[in-house]
C-alpha cells in the first residue's frame, strides 16, 4: 500500500508539477516574464550582473484558472515589444498583457 501510495504522490507531481513555470524572454535583454501556466499568473524577471539592479515585479496576481491544471496557459508575444497575448489552452479564454517597468504601465485586460 506504501508503494502505490508513493507512485501515485510521483505521477501526480509530474503532472501538476512539471513544466509549472515558464520563462519567456522579451525584447529587452535583462527582463523575462515568468508564468505561472497552472494560474496564469505573471512575474516580471530582471537580471544583471550587477546584484542591485536584479529583481523582479508582479504583473499578474490574480488566478485566472477555472482548476484546468498545470501547463494551460501560454504566453504569445506580439510585434510591441511591451505586449504579449495570454491564452488558456482548455477554454480559449485569452487576455492582452503589457509588462513595463513602471507600475502604472504594468496591466492586463481579458479579450472577449
Amino acid at each position: 500500500m506504501i508503494k502505490i501510495h508513493a507512485i501515485v504522490e510521483d505521477i501526480d507531481f509530474r503532472m501538476h508539477g512539471l513544466d509549472r513555470y515558464k520563462l519567456y524572454p522579451t525584447e529587452n535583454i535583462y527582463n523575462f516574464l515568468q508564468l505561472d501556466t497552472m494560474t496564469g499568473k505573471i512575474e516580471i524577471v530582471q537580471w544583471s550582473l550587477d546584484d542591485d539592479k536584479e529583481g523582479s515585479a508582479t504583473l499578474n496576481n490574480e488566478d485566472l484558472s477555472l482548476g484546468t491544471g498545470c501547463g494551460t496557459f501560454e504566453l504569445y508575444p506580439t510585434k510591441n515589444i511591451y505586449q504579449f497575448l495570454l491564452l488558456d489552452k482548455v477554454t480559449g479564454r485569452r487576455w492582452h498583457v503589457q509588462w513595463g517597468f513602471e507600475s502604472s504601465k504594468r496591466w492586463i485586460k481579458r479579450i472577449y
